[in-house]
């Protein structure tokens, strides 16, 4: 165990992190794989990151700075994207499906869409992060994450969201989404999966648009 323990720290003090937004076709591969065995996962994660990477700029929650590899010998072995999304309040959610119902209103939509996003609070998802299989249960995964949260709150972030393993994350500080009233716009995920982290302690319970919140993600999470 003393060995294992050993290399497991070796390993991770030869990882290089860095910013990577370039190398598509390696963290297509590495995702992939990483998911593979996954039972909890549709694998097709790795369309989401295609997509996510290939979103035109003006509309992308993509945030290059955010998107994390863990290398190794040259070799890519980590994995960690970080996107824009929403926490939106309650009574905007129903203006929003309220519009939604008569398509003749195009500006008045626009119009609400546009409310929502200033009165929504600005957040992050996790999804994925992905470490090749043979470097599993190695310390990669979370030297990701304490650096991708690191950079998201100097780039300005209070908060992430993921939906996840409910015993791997909350070591990290995540706490289920339902303590603060946020939910998801999927009715068949279990409420232990969904989970949320304050970078900035209080940003979340001191903020009365949170309780009765929706996760609004990017729109590619539902098109890959």
């Amino acid at each position: 165990m003393m060995k294992e323990e050993l290399l497991n720290k070796l390993v991770v003090r030869s990882c290089d992190l860095r910013v990577e937004s370039k190398s598509a076709l390696q963290i297509f591969s590495l995702v992939e794989k990483a998911f593979e065995k996954e039972p909890h996962s549709d694998h097709r994660e790795q369309f989401l990151v295609e997509k996510l990477y290939q979103a035109p700029p003006e509309e992308s929650s993509f945030i290059p700075e955010l998107s994390l590899v863990a290398e190794l010998e040259d070799e890519i072995v980590g994995f960690a994207l970080l996107t824009k999304c929403l926490l939106v309040p309650h009574h905007q959610q129903q203006s929003s499906s309220e519009c939604s119902t008569n398509n003749n209103l195009t500006s008045l939509t626009t119009s609400t869409e546009e409310k929502q996003q200033q009165e929504s609070i600005i957040s992050l998802c996790l999804a994925p992060l992905a470490i090749k299989p043979q470097y599993h249960k190695m310390g990669i995964g979370s030297l990701l994450m304490r650096e991708a949260h690191k950079r998201a709150k100097e780039l300005g972030f209070t908060s992430v969201v993921l939906v996840g393993h409910e015993h791997y994350y909350p070591r990290f500080g995540y706490r289920l989404m339902r303590e603060f009233g946020i939910s998801v716009p999927y009715q068949d995920i279990p409420a232990q999966y969904c989970m949320v982290i304050e970078l900035v302690e209080g940003c979340l319970s001191s903020d009365s648009r949170v309780n009765g919140s929706m996760v609004q993600f990017a729109k590619e999470f539902s098109n890959y």
